[in-house]
């Protein structure tokens, strides 16, 4: 024999919160191939509802009860409770767009706004915010009213802009970096760029000052800040080294040398032996300073010293032959020694050449200048 199915009743959720749209009732337990549903399938506004549940065969199924009768099943759509619309501030302050007021709770769905919703300039305003449906919304504390609020734009509290890190003179123009500079309120003219060290003064003007003021309150004047540029600080040349007569022209090896800044005047170099100076001064005192911070020239003395010489003497003997002759000279340097007097002879005796340096400044031999015969 085939048995009876038994099947449970089911239940529906019994309340629901209006929500605009069409709203269909939930239910646990129903079977679509066993039951159908007939009444209130669905609804939109607040009310109550009931929907009917049938058995599609009551011969071979039955409710758990073991009926088969139809049933109700009752449920509502209740009113959506709103927060009320409030905001942290009702004051703000101007930021050169177009701003309001940071409203809490606002539900374009539920709630229709009306007035000065929001604006750019300075000055007071209301808003008004009102239910679009008070058959199926409300307020929360069960109100129906319109919420009405009275705000404000204030000025803008402008910082006066100050240099931001250092500028250093490079040869190129450089324009300095602004801390508080906000562009959205103020202009910048004056010198707002420069190639050359020193004071500078640029100068911020307020774009709108109907809405927005300095941060001490004043809102009509322009104001000048002053900003600077260093001076480079350039290496002090230096001198290192000896040098010792050769005959030649001779320069010192300056260190430190920028010619980029730098210019050099006076003995860069000579031939003769003696003590020389070299004057260096900055191209451009204004741009430039030494590393020590002064300006004034630099003075750099060198020195050539005199060529040192072993004296020349004669050795050997000498014998009567006959011929011409002419002693050996040991450490005779040619260049630098002139020989004169008997160089050279053919009669026996006791002969003296006689030699003598070329330059007493330029040459030493163990003294200044020599004389040997």
């Amino acid at each position: 024999a085939i048995q009876t199915l038994f099947l449970a009743k089911p239940t529906v959720t019994p309340s629901y919160t209006y929500t605009s749209t069409d709203i269909a009732p939930i239910f646990t337990d129903f079977i679509d191939r066993f039951m159908a549903k007939s009444g209130d399938l669905s609804g939109i506004v607040v009310n109550s509802y009931s929907t009917t549940i049938t058995l599609k065969d009551k011969f071979n199924t039955a409710w758990k009860d073991k009926t088969t009768d139809d049933f109700t099943a009752s449920w509502s759509i209740t009113k959506r409770i709103l927060p009320k619309i409030s905001a942290p501030s009702l004051s703000i302050t101007a930021t050169g767009y177009n701003i309001s007021p940071n409203w809490q709770n606002f539900n374009s769905t539920f709630i229709v706004q009306s007035g000065t919703s929001s604006s750019t300039n300075v000055g007071t305003y209301s808003t008004t915010f009102a239910l679009r449906d008070t058959t199926n919304t409300c307020w929360s504390g069960d109100s129906l009213d319109e919420l009405t609020f009275s705000w404000q734009i204030t000025k803008a509290l402008v910082l006066l802009p100050s240099q931001s890190g250092s500028l250093t003179f490079n040869g190129n123009n450089q324009q300095p970096t602004w801390n508080n500079f906000n562009s959205t309120w103020l202009a910048i003219s004056g010198t707002t760029s420069s190639t050359n060290a020193g004071t500078h003064t640029a100068t911020f003007t307020l774009k709108d000052p109907a809405n927005s003021k300095w941060s001490d309150g004043t809102s009509s004047s322009s104001r000048n800040v002053p900003w600077s540029m260093s001076p480079l600080k350039v290496a002090i040349p230096y001198i290192t080294g000896s040098y010792t007569y050769n005959g030649n022209n001779q320069a010192p090896n300056i260190y430190n040398l920028d010619s980029t800044y730098v210019s050099i005047s006076g003995s860069t170099s000579a031939t003769n032996a003696g003590s020389y100076t070299i004057t260096c001064s900055l191209n451009n005192s204004t741009n430039t300073t030494w590393s020590d911070s002064s300006t004034a020239t630099k003075q750099l003395p060198w020195s050539i010293s005199a060529l040192k010489l072993t004296i020349p003497t004669v050795t050997g003997s000498y014998t009567y032959n006959g011929n011409n002759q002419s002693p050996t000279i040991k450490n005779l340097n040619s260049t630098y020694v002139t020989t004169s007097g008997t160089t050279s002879a053919s009669a026996p005796g006791t002969h003296r050449p006689c030699m003598e340096g070329q330059s007493r400044r330029n040459i030493l031999c163990n003294m200044e200048g020599f004389r040997r015969s």
